[in-house]
């Protein structure tokens, strides 16, 4: 074998540099002691420009360091896990890689538009190994749960969280229709039961910690109606959709705060029967979890996929009304949440006891799913399937919210770090809607969620919004701002049992030309 001591180290580091993969680096380490010094030597350069190729930069991490990072990063996610309930050791130390590259990824530094190196090792993470394939596989409802595993409380366990967290972070690759990323969905008939579950029992977020469990069975339900061909339910018209309308991953660094999120949506969502949905919240984890129900709207084709269109006004006077009180009742979009304990949901209170505050400037995304939950009654379409809401005074939209007596600056301060929305789209006709972002802090260590509140009204000839057409709706931000996924209910049924409620999802489409959203004016 010919001598390499003749070649200069910096020949040397140009050599490594076309080696494609870190086995051929260590074989060409391993020649003779000149190739180990310039692969190991000058501040490991070579590991730090192999670093810089799979993995985005870190401030500070250099030197012997940053080649430990390396190497221990590439061989846990070359090796990757079975991913089960999130305990094994396995599970965690990957878990933790994963999240880390998650934290770091920063898609708005990276030149030329292109995706950050912490993404498309995510990516090829997700192509090669379980942490999606078995999405849902192995959970049930784990707030029911008293089961144990290997000593830990199945429903509070970190580890089982930060499993979840990470796999809702990552979910926009399960709704990809390539065929690499085609996963067989797993639990629908358990992940049916929890998007149309009890709200008190199943809140969407509980003060300010995000139901994990919850979100990851409604992402679970509407991957298996957007992306299962057998079931023939959305799956036809969401594969028609380009891929820039489809839902996609975060395109910048995530941090946490309320913030403007896109300005052009799709969404959809789902209902069930009264009746049928009685029997599906009389159900419980142990029942024969077989029998599916036919989801109502989902199976309408390209009619169920709907759009939205949100904006952000900067300042109160441009948006279309003051933020008004009945609102604000049924939301609780600015009440502060409780300081201590694990409080109810804020938007699903069966008190409206909520402080009256006056609204600030805000901007937020769509909430909203675009298309009515419930068939507004005046749709004789509707009138056989849908009884009419209780009746109630008509409101006018520029009745405002009127600020409390006992308005303090505690109050202030949570309303003003929150975000205002108005938005506006089509479901058979015109509809409307308006709604805040409150900034929530970070889920098993991943910044970026929000909770979205947002209520969607239609406006009558006279002016006013239909008080018997009101439609709430609560859901999560991911991190990244491209998906919401939540509840909607029927604000005027608040005192029936049971509420009548069930699933949507809104995705941002952004990057696609807006030619089918609607125009008409918000004033």
């Amino acid at each position: 074998m010919a001598n390499l001591d003749v070649l200069c180290i910096e020949l040397q580091h140009m050599i490594v540099g076309f080696l494609d993969s870190d086995q051929a680096i260590c074989n060409y380490r391993s020649i003779c002691r000149s190739t180990q010094a310039a692969v190991d030597e000058r501040g490991c350069y070579v590991w730090s420009d192999a670093f810089a190729r799979n993995f985005d930069r870190e401030p500070g991490l250099r030197g012997e360091k940053l080649k430990q990072m390396y190497q221990t990063r590439r061989k846990r996610l070359r090796k990757g896990a079975n991913f089960r309930m999130g305990y094994g050791n396995r599970e965690q130390q990957i878990l933790y890689i994963l999240r880390d590259l998650i934290c770091n990824s920063n898609s708005a530094a990276t030149k030329d538009g292109e995706d950050s190196p912490n993404y498309r090792t995510l990516a090829r993470f997700v192509v090669n190994h379980d942490i999606l394939r078995q999405f849902c596989k192995h959970q049930t409802h784990f707030f029911e749960t008293t089961n144990r595993f290997r000593g830990h409380n199945v429903a509070t366990s970190k580890p089982q969280a930060l499993l979840l967290a990470v796999q809702i972070t990552l979910s926009a690759f399960t709704f990809s229709l390539a065929p690499e990323m085609s996963f067989k969905t797993w639990s629908f008939g358990e992940s049916q039961r929890r998007a149309y579950g009890d709200i008190q029992r199943d809140q969407v977020v509980q003060g300010n910690v995000v139901n994990l469990s919850w979100v990851a069975h409604v992402i679970n339900f509407f991957k298996n109606h957007m992306c299962n061909p057998t079931d023939q339910t959305m799956f036809d018209a969401y594969s028609e959709l380009p891929t820039e309308e489809q839902p996609s991953g975060w395109t910048e660094k995530l941090k946490n705060g309320a913030g403007n999120l896109g300005t052009y949506w799709k969404g959809t969502y789902a209902y069930l029967e009264r009746n049928e949905m009685a029997d599906i919240r009389s159900s419980s984890v142990l029942d024969d979890q077989d029998e599916i129900y036919t989801d109502k709207n989902i199976d309408g084709g390209a009619r169920a996929i709907q759009t939205l269109t949100l904006e952000f006004p900067e300042k109160k006077s441009d948006f279309t009304f003051p933020w008004p009180r009945q609102f604000e009742q049924i939301l609780k979009s600015i009440t502060p949440p409780p300081s201590t304990g694990f409080p109810r949901t804020r938007a699903q209170h069966q008190r409206f006891d909520g402080p009256n505050s006056s609204p600030t400037q805000l901007h937020t995304p769509p909430a909203t799913p675009s298309s009515r939950p419930y068939i507004d009654p005046r749709n004789p379409r509707a009138a056989s399937r849908t009884p009419s809401p209780h009746a109630s005074r008509r409101n006018s939209p520029t009745s405002p919210t009127t600020p409390g007596a006992n308005s303090n600056s505690a109050i202030d301060t949570f309303i003003n770090s929150n975000v205002r929305f108005q938005g506006k789209g089509w479901d058979e006709e015109n509809f409307y809607s308006t709604g805040w972002l409150n900034a929530l802090p970070s889920q098993q260590g991943i910044p970026g969620w929000q909770r979205m509140t947002m209520m969607k009204y239609f406006i009558m000839e006279d002016g006013t919004f239909d008080n018997e057409a009101l439609w709430a709706y609560e859901g999560v931000v991911l991190p990244g701002g491209k998906i919401i996924v939540g509840r909607w209910w029927a604000p005027s049924e608040v005192d029936m049992a049971p509420l009548y409620s069930g699933p949507f999802i809104l995705w941002n489409v952004d990057k696609s030309e807006p030619a089918d959203q609607p125009e008409f004016n918000m004033h």
